[in-house]
């Protein structure tokens, strides 16, 4: 069996409006999961993993999603693509799409980057669907039903 958990638009905010609540919700949910008996699959957080995209809300993200699990995650449309490989990933910064997969045995869950940056909307763009194609071209273990 393959055990996930998804958390959606966390919305993390160090400004002094939200009062830290964004922060222990999260902080009450990973606490949660990492205190599981057994070990997860993944941890998925996707969209808005921060309020205003500042380099201080993605700081904070990270170490509010640490996890044993495997984390996974992918930007919504509050989040701007360069402050979030930087603050948050520690990646070099970069408006390209972050696409994320994570090969298991038993299944590889794949996010795709659809936002769309300055807009409210998603829509994929090519990179994002050639980077989809070139790993659904790549054997897979079946995943168990």
């Amino acid at each position: 069996m393959i055990v996930i958990a998804h958390l959606s638009d966390t919305h993390i905010d160090t400004g002094a409006a939200d009062g830290g609540r964004s922060a222990d919700r999260t902080r009450s949910v990973m606490k949660y999961l990492n205190s599981l008996p057994y070990d997860l699959d993944a941890v998925i957080a996707t969209g808005d993993i921060a309020d205003h995209a500042t380099p201080s809300e993605y700081e904070a993200a990270r170490e509010l999603l640490a996890t044993r699990h495997p984390l996974l995650t992918c930007p919504g449309n509050q989040d701007e693509r360069p402050a979030y490989r930087e603050h948050f990933l520690g990646e070099p910064p970069s408006k390209a799409p972050i696409n994320t997969a994570h090969a298991t045995d038993t299944f590889t869950p794949a996010l795709c980057d659809t936002s769309v940056p300055g807009e409210d909307h998603g829509l994929p763009e090519d990179e994002t669907f050639d980077w989809l194609s070139t790993l659904l071209a790549e054997p897979h273990p079946p995943a168990p039903s």
